[in-house]
């Protein structure tokens, strides 16, 4: 019972890292495309 808990929370942190890197890459993503398209712009 404790080692399926503690499964879990692992599962949940690393499930939260990989959230927060893949929302990391989006918005580097989403500023490099902005930028591009201000540079087009200009």
């Amino acid at each position: 019972e404790l080692s399926k808990m503690l499964v879990q929370k692992a599962a949940a942190s690393v499930g939260e890292g990989f959230s927060k890197t893949h929302l990391i890459k989006e918005i580097r993503r989403e500023i490099a495309r902005v930028s591009f398209i201000i540079s087009v712009k200009i």
